[in-house]
C-alpha cells in the first residue's frame, strides 16, 4: 500500500504541517482524505526562515512567499514592539523595523551595522538629570533644616545653631553641584 504527503493549510493556502496519507487498498490511486487534510500536490518546496510554502490558485504547485504573520517587529526610533503582519506575502518595511529587540533605554538603532548601538549622549543626559534630582532633594532636607532651626531659635532655644550650619554649608556645596551639572 502506498502512501504520500497530504498538507494541512490555513485559511491563506499557507502550510501548516503535513500527514502521511494511505492508498484506499482497494482502489489504486485513491487517497481518501483525512479530516483536515486539504490537498495532495507537488513535494513540498524548502523555504527559508521567514518564508512559508503557499499553495498555487489551480492547487497543483507551490509557492514561496514570506511569512512574517505574529513575529514580533521593533520600531528603529524607539525600540517599541510592534505586531504588523497578518498576511501571507506581506514584508515589513525594513527602514522602519527590525527583528532585533532594544536591550536597554541607552540604544539607538545604526542602519549602516543593522543593530543597536550604545546612545552614550542619552545616557549621560539620563545620568545627569537623575543627578540633578537627587541634588534638588537634598536642599529640600536642608531647607527643613533650616526652618528647625528658625522654629527653636524663635522659641529661645540656640541648641539648633549646628542645623543652621549644616544648612549654610549643604546649600553652598549643592547648589554649586547643581551649576556645574547645568552647565555641563
Amino acid at each position: 500500500m502506498k502512501t504520500i504527503n497530504g498538507y494541512i493549510l490555513d485559511n491563506q493556502k499557507a502550510l501548516l504541517t503535513t500527514e502521511k496519507v494511505r492508498e484506499n487498498p482497494r482502489r489504486t490511486g485513491d487517497y481518501p482524505r483525512a479530516k483536515n487534510v486539504h490537498v495532495f500536490c507537488d513535494e513540498l518546496p524548502k523555504f527559508k526562515e521567514y518564508e512559508i510554502a503557499v499553495l498555487s490558485e489551480d492547487d497543483k504547485t507551490w509557492e514561496i512567499k514570506a511569512d512574517y504573520r505574529n513575529v514580533v517587529f521593533y520600531s528603529k526610533e524607539n525600540g517599541e514592539p510592534q505586531e504588523l503582519i497578518k498576511d501571507v506575502g506581506t514584508k515589513p518595511d525594513f527602514n522602519l523595523y527590525t527583528l532585533k529587540p532594544k536591550m536597554d533605554n541607552f540604544q539607538k538603532f545604526d542602519d549602516k551595522k543593522d543593530a543597536w548601538i550604545a546612545d552614550i549622549e542619552a545616557k549621560e543626559t539620563a545620568e545627569k538629570e537623575s543627578a540633578k534630582r537627587v541634588i534638588l532633594q537634598q536642599l529640600d532636607a536642608l531647607d527643613l533644616k533650616k526652618i528647625r532651626y528658625l522654629v527653636e531659635k524663635e522659641s529661645g532655644d540656640l541648641s539648633g545653631k549646628k542645623y543652621f550650619d549644616e544648612y549654610e554649608k549643604g546649600t553652598v556645596k549643592l547648589r554649586k553641584e547643581l551649576k556645574e551639572l547645568n552647565n555641563e
